[in-house]
């Protein structure tokens, strides 16, 4: 996707559909790419543009300190460098207030404004400085997770009562598109992807069991189940206890039965971590499957290929391994070992 030259700052966007023109900003610490659900709505009547902002994702520029005004001077740079002349400004938490920000000081170029999860001048200011002001300790201090748990602030009350589920959808798609991992923070120091199909249904419970409680205890973990497709499970897991957890994987037809595409399941666990800046040199992968896979094997050895050479250690664990003389036999494993540091029975 393109980044152009604004100034001294090279800012990525994207540009997708055609007609009168949506900007799209996002919030803090968020990339352009957050919308893409409404990109996906909208591209067939309008021109959406998405941007990463300074110091955000693919664009650069950030110095020691700038301000909301700032943010706003390199919107208004990069809409007049694409040529657009007006355009309806769409802004989620910082971004709502770097829409205000733009509509203030350009308001040639700003037609009308939506606003999300917002805020203006008001009486409780300073409360909302310290909220800021606990978000940046987060972000400077600890786990990129642990940032990521602030996305419940853009959520009302009656969410978390009356749809659950959907807030648990909400906040997986913020953890998703947040920026790349910034210096002071840390990605996860371990990654977990486990096997959820027919083939594995008797070891099912211990590992789940095994996941479920490497997640909740270990904050630098990322986990995902996978069968025919993939889940992201983390913040689920890390939420709930067990039982209701296994309640929602299966509420959600997640079933521990069909067969196993273990490629495709991998490939889109790394796009997710890689989006997120989430791999780094000395995480650990840990695989829990028996290798039976009925994807395609090229898509099964690239994925291994990406997977070892972006972590420190790959430690796949197979429960046939503990049979007396046990030879692996199934083609997915076969193609997988080259690739694997340990090969464990988990007993």
């Amino acid at each position: 996707m393109p980044v152009i030259s604004c100034g001294e700052l090279d800012t990525y966007y994207e540009d997708h559909g055609s007609g009168p023109v949506i900007v799209w900003l996002p919030g803090t610490g968020l990339r352009g790419s957050t919308w893409e659900l409404q990109v996906e709505h909208f591209r067939d009547r309008y021109r959406c543009l998405t941007v990463d902002l300074r110091g955000s994702g693919g664009t650069g520029g950030a110095g020691p300190e700038f301000t909301v005004r700032d943010l706003a001077a390199d919107v208004a740079a990069w809409l007049d460098e694409l040529g657009v002349t007006t355009a309806t400004v769409i802004g989620l938490s910082l971004g709502s207030a770097v829409a205000q920000e733009l509509a203030l000081a350009r308001p040639d170029l700003v037609e009308r404004v939506v606003l999300l999860a917002t805020w203006s001048s008001c009486a409780a200011e300073h409360h909302l400085r310290r909220h800021f002001e606990s978000r940046l300790y987060a972000l400077e201090h600890g786990p990129l997770d642990v940032y990521g748990q602030f996305g419940f602030w853009m959520s009302s009350p009656t969410l978390f009562d009356l749809e659950p589920d959907r807030q648990i959808e909400v906040e997986r798609l913020l953890r998703r598109h947040m920026s790349a991992n910034t210096e002071g923070t840390a990605g996860p120091r371990v990654v977990v992807l486990c096997d959820v199909s027919s083939s594995m249904r008797p070891y099912t419970p211990l590992f789940l069991g095994f996941v479920h409680s490497l997640t909740k205890t270990v904050r630098q973990v990322e986990s995902a189940v996978f069968n025919v497709e993939l889940v992201m499970v983390t913040e689920l897991f890390r939420r709930t206890r067990l039982n209701r957890a296994l309640a929602w994987l299966s509420h959600h037809e997640v079933a521990l039965s069909g067969g196993t595409r273990i490629g495709h399941c991998l490939n889109g666990f790394l796009d997710d971590l890689e989006r997120r800046g989430a791999l780094r040199a000395d995480t650990i992968a840990v695989i829990l499957s028996d290798g039976w896979d009925v994807g395609e094997a090229d898509l099964l050895q690239d994925g291994m290929r990406r997977l070892r050479g972006q972590v420190g250690r790959v430690v796949w664990c197979d429960p046939h391994a503990a049979s007396t003389d046990f030879r692996p036999q199934v083609q997915g494993l076969r193609l997988a070992l080259p690739y694997v540091d340990d090969y464990l029975d988990f007993s």
